[in-house]
Order: structure tokens, then sequence, then C-alpha cells
């Protein structure tokens, strides 16, 4: 699932996700992705959201199609700084927040691989 109809590139060794990682050799599939927007014929009580690294993409279909608006609640295992990327968290969360979703985190903690500063929190 994407924003956009066509193919992403799967990395498969085990698991396999959205974003390559040199460091596991993983084998390149292309697979089908079809927008996750173009399944909401009607209210969502619940949606677990679990793309491997694509969560960003697929978030922003959801909000640019309207049809975040069908759901009540949503589950999110959240993949933050793939591929060397800078956290946008803060952005993800923000966009959640101005469609009108609350949210509670919940994290495992894993050490800091980066010379990036880092915070550790934990909501109550």
């Amino acid at each position: 699932m994407k924003s956009v109809d066509g193919y992403i590139k799967s990395f498969c060794r085990i698991p396999c996700t959205t974003v390559p990682n040199p460091a596991t050799r993983s084998q390149v599939i292309p697979v089908p992705s079809r927008r996750l927007s173009d399944f909401i014929l009607g209210p969502v009580d619940l949606l677990k959201l679990d793309v491997e690294g694509a969560e960003y993409r697929v978030l922003c279909d959801l909000l640019s199609s309207g049809e975040a608006q069908s759901i009540k609640q949503i589950v999110i295992e959240y993949h933050h700084r793939m591929e060397n990327e800078r956290s946008c968290l803060a952005d993800f969360l923000r966009q959640l927040e101005q469609a009108g979703f609350e949210y509670q985190i919940h994290a495992s903690l894993f050490p800091v691989t980066s010379k990036l500063r880092s915070v550790s929190f934990k909501t109550c």
C-alpha cells in the first residue's frame, strides 16, 4: 500500500521492508501496490497499519483523499529513521492531530545507533 497505484520495491530477507538495508543484502522484489484509500468504501471502526516504512505515504494518501474521515481509530506500527533519513514523526503526528485524531505512544527502546541526540520519554 502506498500513495499511488503501481509497483514498489520490497527488500526481502526476513522481515521484508520497503526500505533497503545494505547490511542484510536483501533480495529486491517488485510488488504491486494499491492506494489504501481505494478500499475504504464506508465507515471503518479500526484500521491496523503496519506497512514496513511506508506509513507516511499511506497517511498522506488517506488525508489527501479524504478517507481518513471515515476511520474512527487507527493502530499504527511506525518505522522511523529508515534508510538513514531523519525522523519525521513530529510531522506525522501533526497530520494526525490536524485530521482530528488523538494518539498514545508505546515505544520499544533500541540502542541509539547514530550521532543524533536522542530523547526517551514515557507517556502516562
